[in-house]
């Protein structure tokens, strides 16, 4: 379901804030109105909203107080200033002072709904946009922890590997009578970085060239070693 845009009115003439709630309401837009500053003031204090649409001339609290008072707000909603020519110099101000935009009187409705309509667009943007941040934020905390759940398994599968190659040479050097012999001189050659296969066909070809193994029986232990994957007498 799409979000919808707290609009919040402020006028102190019920007339004016009825054309506007009028004007404005869609299924969108959730409005509310205050009858001047100190009213919409308190609803602030109260709830959040995304947009004030007020008028800047007001009795009590005007439109220009209301706006610095928002403005001390963590996260300040959108404030669209509405006034007459003769105020233009302050309503100018009130850009300055961080309104969004602004709107003479008299005004067009087309012309109020458009910058309404831009202010909406703006808003929901900026959800969306923070919504993709934070997403992005919690991925990249997930991938900080698969990560180190990577790290941790590969170098728990390399002490497992280390484990199974201690146990491999010691059960290659008590069954076979080729490991009795293959096994010192792999120690010796410090090959602990070859794999079982690379240190048994060099140990193989060595006993091959030596004598020490016929080729035949270097054929039948090659052949078992290499369908089972363990040592075995080849006989």
């Amino acid at each position: 379901m799409k979000s919808r845009v707290k609009l919040l009115i402020v006028d102190d003439e019920k007339a004016s804030r009825d054309v506007l709630v009028g004007l404005l309401a869609n299924e969108e837009r959730a409005i509310t109105t205050a009858r001047n500053g100190l009213e919409a003031k308190e609803l602030l204090d109260r709830d959040s909203f995304d947009m004030i649409l007020t008028d800047l001339n007001m009795p009590g609290m005007d439109g220009m107080e209301l706006l610095r008072d928002v403005q001390r707000k963590e996260n300040p909603p959108l404030v669209i200033m509405i006034t007459g020519y003769a105020s233009l110099e302050n309503t100018l101000k009130a850009i300055e002072e961080g309104a969004y935009d602004y709107i003479t009187k008299p005004f067009k409705l087309a012309e109020m709904e458009v910058l309404v309509r831009n202010a909406c667009e703006k808003i929901l943007l900026t959800r969306e946009k923070e919504a993709l941040a934070q997403k992005i934020r919690e991925n990249r905390e997930e991938i900080k922890d698969l990560t180190k759940r990577v790290t941790t398994l590969t170098n728990r599968i390399r002490q497992v590997k280390e484990r199974e190659e201690t146990l491999f040479l010691g059960n290659f050097d008590l069954k076979l009578p080729l490991a009795r012999k293959a096994l010192p001189v792999v120690y010796a050659q410090g090959e602990r970085k070859q794999s079982y296969r690379e240190r048994v066909i060099t140990q193989l070809k060595k006993m091959l060239e030596s004598g020490e193994m016929s080729e035949d029986e270097a054929r039948k232990y090659w052949a078992r070693f290499n369908r089972t994957g363990s040592p075995q007498d080849p006989s």
